[in-house]
């Protein structure tokens, strides 16, 4: 682990940078905490996670559920950063550069308060900002569900940027639900990150769900990890 002529350095400092995490986790740095990493043409910190499943991973954003992250949201379309410096993992809305530029393989959402966690593939090692505006219908309907959101027995989508062709209900990562089979144009539900109803981030329903489901609105804290 040597770098400018020191060794144990690596990702401490702005001259001695990681490519990611998962790089700074091989080349020995084993704590959880902030690090430098270069992606493309930037140099920056972020917050690594090298101890949860298998470690390596980095923080790409967290959203508190009060609107930051809404489906339509700029955050999801365009290279911005928001609170970039606030890697508190406690609650509050940010979006980091590692979002906007960090290849990956694996995506991961930590939900500390339900608690919950959903863990994803990602194709041709996108970053999410590409990733997150490709519809993706997946294959893992209730892998990732939880019962703190709602559900219901017709219409059912799970996937990336879910955005049915004259559906009412959107989502960035996550579900829509209809209690009708045919379609999703009275879509009563929807759960996930990034939705367009109730909270950014959470579950929505405004009535029909399954046994086991929720109406209401049910906002939740995501921590939004990637390697």
């Amino acid at each position: 682990m040597c770098c400018g002529g020191q060794c144990g350095g690596l990702g401490l400092g702005p001259t001695c940078p990681g490519t990611s995490c998962a790089d700074l986790l091989a080349a020995g740095q084993s704590a959880n905490g902030v690090y430098w990493i270069h992606t493309g043409n930037e140099t920056y910190q972020v917050a690594c996670d090298m101890e949860s499943d298998g470690g390596g991973w980095t923080l790409l954003m967290k959203a508190d559920g009060t609107g930051e992250f809404g489906y339509d949201a700029a955050h999801w379309r365009t290279a911005d950063v928001l609170n970039e410096s606030d890697f508190d993992k406690l609650g509050g809305n940010a979006k980091y550069a590692s979002f906007n530029s960090l290849p990956l393989s694996e995506v991961k959402a930590e939900f500390p308060n339900l608690p919950h966690v959903m863990r994803e593939n990602i194709a041709n090692r996108r970053t999410a900002l590409v990733n997150f505006d490709i519809e993706q219908e997946l294959s893992g309907l209730w892998d990732n569900w939880t019962e703190a959101w709602p559900k219901e027995g017709g219409f059912k989508r799970y996937g990336f940027a879910i955005d049915p062709w004259g559906c009412s209900s959107r989502v960035r990562w996550g579900w829509v639900w209809n209690n009708v089979g045919c379609c999703c144009v009275t879509s009563d539900a929807v759960s996930g990150i990034g939705t367009n109803r109730g909270p950014d981030v959470g579950g929505w329903a405004s009535c029909c769900t399954d046994p086991g489901g929720r109406e209401g609105s049910y906002p939740t804290f995501v921590l939004m990890w990637g390697r």
